[in-house]
């Protein structure tokens, strides 16, 4: 269902000075994405090269079934 959370996701809220607010919609615009997306993208891009382990995998999952427990939410 879309309004139910993807558990598979991990929300989180982040709270942002104004000035750096209109930074972010200002660099998301001229990459032609939404400030959520480019957020997404900027943090992504970041930390793609940590490298995971298994345990960080089962870690993973755990959560993952934990939310599904849950109705979706960790």
């Amino acid at each position: 269902m879309p309004s139910q959370h993807d558990p598979s996701k991990h929300q989180i809220a982040v709270k942002f000075p104004h000035r750096v607010w209109r930074q972010i919609e200002k660099s998301a615009d001229v990459h032609a994405m939404t400030p959520s997306q480019y957020i997404r993208w900027v943090v992504t891009s970041d930390v793609e090269s940590i490298e995971l382990t298994p345990e960080d995998a089962q870690l993973i999952a755990d959560r993952i079934k934990a939310a599904k427990a849950k109705g979706g939410m960790v």
